[in-house]
């Protein structure tokens, strides 16, 4: 990397390298920085402006984090992550609860992942759908059976829909375990 960088010092995929190795040791300044600069150089990759964003909402600032989501969608609409993590934000904010549903259908179109799935079954307990929440989170939890988080969102979801018993059984196990961050 130090050489690519020494070679041409605004080549974005090494900065975004640099950015990257800076990102997982939390140096997140840093890394902001040299994804700031790899957007500023290549303007047609949306993933620089996706991982500015990603920074953002680590050091709590939604707003413009969404600001560079929607940016990253503007140079590719198919990016999975800028539409599964706008969906994210919309939905908690309980903003646009309809522009959250499409892009969180649009991230599990592309992608059919545990995250997309959850945002997208989030979204539909954030817009009062019960049903078709605790569907798509049951299928986000079939892929991720050892997620505790979305447990806890499908016994919301179960609750939501009246399925007390359930939930409550789903909900005591996402309380239980040592990963539970909610």
């Amino acid at each position: 990397v130090a050489q690519a960088l020494a070679a041409d010092p605004d080549l974005a995929p090494a900065l975004q390298t640099k950015g990257t190795i800076l990102l997982r040791r939390g140096e997140l300044d840093g890394a902001l920085v040299l994804f700031e600069r790899a957007a500023v150089n290549d303007p047609q990759t949306a993933e620089y402006l996706y991982m500015q964003a990603q920074i953002l909402i680590m050091k709590g600032d939604e707003t413009r984090a969404m600001e560079l989501l929607q940016q990253a969608l503007d140079v590719e609409v198919g990016h999975v992550g800028a539409n599964n993590d706008l969906a994210w934000l919309l939905a908690g904010n309980g903003q646009s609860l309809d522009r959250a549903l499409k892009l969180a259908k649009r991230a599990v179109r592309i992608s059919s992942s545990a995250d997309t799935l959850d945002t997208l079954g989030y979204v539909y307990l954030r817009t009062g759908d019960a049903d078709e929440a605790v569907s798509v989170l049951g299928r986000a939890l079939e892929a991720r059976p050892d997620s505790p988080s979305i447990e806890y969102r499908l016994g919301v979801a179960l609750a939501a829909k009246g399925d007390t018993k359930e939930a409550k059984a789903i909900l005591t196990k996402a309380l239980e375990a040592p990963a539970f961050k909610e």
